[in-house]
C-alpha cells in the first residue's frame, strides 16, 4: 500500500514539476487521471510485486534532470541522474537529458557532477573488495535482437558498451530534434520515453519492469500536453503498448 502511495505521488510530482515548468496552469482533473490510470493499469502495483520500484525512481529522475538541464540549473540535473545510477547503473543512460541544457559547457558541468555522484556510490565497494561486477554475463533471450545478432549464450559488458551507444545515440537524436522543432518541454518526457524504449529493444533479456520508466514518463506527459497532437497521439500509443503484455512482446 505505501509503494503504491509513494507510486502515484511520483506520477503526480512529475505533472506539477513539467507543468510548472513549462508554465502551464494545475490541472487536478490531469492529476487525478494519471493516478487512476497509474494504479488501474497497475503501474504503481507492479513495482513494488515486480521488485524493482527503482525504475520508477530512475524515470522520474530522468524528468527531473531534464527540467532542471532546460532551467539552467545544470549541476542539479547532473546530480539528479547520479542519484539514479545509485539505485540501478543503467540510469546512467540518462545522460541525453542533459543535452537540454543548452551549451557544452553546462552539459560538461552536469556531466561531470553525475559521474562524481556514481562514483560515491560505487567507489567504495571497489576499494572495499572483492569487487567482481565486471564479471557477470548476463543471458540471451532467444527472441532478443542480440540472439538475432548471435550474440551469446552470455551478455557480457563489452555488449553492454555497444548497448549504451546505441541507446544514448537515440535519446540524443530525439533531444536534438525536439530542440531544433521548438519543443524542449516535449523532449524532458520524449527523451526518457525514447531512451527506454531503445534500451528494451537491443537488451538481451527484456523485462517487464522496464517499462515502468516508459510509463511513468508517458504518464506525466500526456498530463502535459495539448490533446489532440502528434506528440500527444504518440504518447498515448506508447503508453498503451506499455501496459499491454502482448504488445510489449
Amino acid at each position: 500500500v505505501v509503494s503504491t502511495v509513494l507510486c502515484v505521488a511520483a506520477v503526480v510530482s512529475g505533472v506539477r514539476l513539467l507543468r510548472s515548468w513549462r508554465a502551464l496552469p494545475a490541472t487536478p482533473v490531469g492529476e487525478l487521471v494519471a493516478g487512476v490510470l497509474a494504479v488501474g493499469w497497475g503501474v504503481a502495483t507492479s513495482a513494488y510485486l515486480g521488485g524493482h520500484p527503482a525504475e520508477l525512481v530512475i524515470g522520474l529522475c530522468w524528468v527531473a534532470a531534464a527540467v532542471c538541464a532546460c532551467d539552467d540549473r545544470a549541476l542539479l540535473a547532473g546530480l539528479l541522474l547520479g542519484v539514479g545510477t545509485g539505485f540501478e547503473t543503467w540510469a546512467v543512460l540518462g545522460v541525453p537529458v542533459l543535452l537540454l541544457a543548452g551549451g557544452w559547457r553546462p552539459f560538461v558541468r552536469s556531466v561531470t557532477a553525475m559521474l562524481a555522484v556514481t562514483a560515491a556510490a560505487y567507489v567504495p565497494f571497489v576499494v572495499a573488495g572483492p569487487f567482481r561486477m565486471g564479471d557477470y554475463r548476463w543471458p540471451v533471450a532467444p527472441h532478443s535482437l542480440p540472439a538475432a545478432l548471435g550474440m551469446g549464450p552470455g551478455f557480457g559488458w563489452s555488449g553492454r558498451v555497444v548497448q549504451s551507444a546505441l541507446v544514448v545515440v537515440a535519446g540524443a537524436a530525439v533531444v536534438v530534434l525536439s530542440r531544433r522543432a521548438g519543443r524542449s518541454g516535449s523532449a524532458a518526457w520524449l527523451a526518457p520515453v525514447a531512451i527506454t524504449l531503445a534500451k528494451l529493444a537491443a537488451d538481451p533479456g527484456p523485462r517487464d519492469y522496464y517499462w515502468l520508466p516508459v510509463q511513468l514518463a508517458c504518464l506525466i506527459g500526456l498530463a502535459s500536453e495539448p490533446l489532440g497532437t502528434p506528440v500527444a497521439a504518440a504518447g498515448v500509443l506508447t503508453l498503451v503498448v506499455s501496459v499491454v503484455a502482448p504488445l510489449q512482446h
